[in-house]
């Protein structure tokens, strides 16, 4: 959360560390669910850097060889930078020989960096539900659980608040808009920067069949605050 913090410091928003919501957030409460039912269960994670994942009111194991994948009771996607075509073939030959529960914790199909899209976990799992037709419960953006804590949380605040004058402020159609236009808040569409930055705006949108309330120019955000 730190270094969210300070990337929207460096845009002029004051947030604190408490303002900030992540999909991590409603993966922690997902998570929190689960564990009534099922005190005991043991969730595989995908691999990273070691003690990443103390907030987690799960039990945790990295998912590093084959005996792993096989003695745990569902798997946590969360990060893919250490995820490789081994980890994908014992995760769908596991699924397939025993059905078990799949989180998503950061449910991107990619990432934009300058030279190149990364792979992120819901490339990962969106393949494995287009062969293996298992179900996959997402956290986060564009899906609906991380709205509804969002608009919890400015309920305490603002008790009486319209979420048709809340808007979501984004620059991917398929995750700021769509998700914004399934929870009831408006929309609007950062154009020049990441994901569709440099490219056709009017026909990206036309082809994805999402369309924001509102378009704005990454230079008049940022004149404007």
């Amino acid at each position: 959360v730190e270094p969210m913090v300070q990337k929207y410091a460096d845009l002029g928003f004051h947030f604190s560390a408490e303002n900030v919501l992540t999909s991590r957030d409603a993966l922690r409460e997902g998570l929190r669910l689960h564990s009534v039912e099922h005190p005991n269960f043991i969730w595989g994670v995908t691999p990273t850097a070691a003690g990443v994942y103390p907030d987690l009111p799960a039990t945790i194991r990295q998912l590093e060889s084959a005996e792993d994948f096989e003695q745990v009771d569902g798997f946590l996607m969360i990060s893919t930078l250490h995820w490789s075509a081994q980890h994908d073939w014992l995760l769908r030959k596991n699924l397939q020989s025993r059905g078990r529960p799949v989180l998503v914790g950061n449910p991107d199909v990619c990432a934009p960096f300058p030279d190149y899209f990364s792979r992120e976990p819901g490339q990962v799992t969106r393949n494995l539900t287009r062969t293996l037709g298992i179900e996959v419960d997402y956290f986060g953006k564009p899906h609906g659980n991380v709205y509804e804590i969002a608009l919890a949380r400015v309920q305490q605040l603002l008790p009486n608040a319209d979420r048709s004058r809340i808007a979501m402020v984004g620059d991917s159609p398929h995750t700021d808009i769509l998700g914004a236009r399934m929870a009831g808040l408006k929309s609007v569409l950062i154009q020049d920067h990441g994901l569709l930055a440099g490219q056709p705006l009017s026909q990206r949108l036309h082809e994805a069949g999402i369309w924001p309330d509102f378009l704005i120019a990454e230079c008049e955000f940022a004149n404007n605050g």
